[in-house]
């Protein structure tokens, strides 16, 4: 896979990271829709969605910008 796939892939992984971290409950409605009725999340349960959530837009990045710092060294015959 080509520098621009991976990059394309973590900017997907880090959007679907930030949805984690901004609408935690949203994440447990999609996963439990068919399962409950009325059911709410716990609080641990929208801790450890945002903790994922932010695990998945930290590590794409570093992805990216190793991605990117490897393109430049290549560019200037470092790499």
């Amino acid at each position: 896979m080509d520098y621009l796939g991976i990059c394309l892939i973590s900017a997907a992984i880090i959007v679907l990271g930030i949805f984690m971290v901004r609408k935690p409950d949203w994440c447990w409605k999609l996963k439990h829709a068919l399962d409950t009725e009325g059911g709410e999340p716990s609080k641990y349960y929208l801790a450890t969605v945002k903790v994922l959530g932010t695990a998945m837009i930290i590590i794409p990045a570093v992805v990216i910008l190793v991605s990117i710092l490897s393109l430049i060294l290549a560019a200037v015959g470092l790499g």
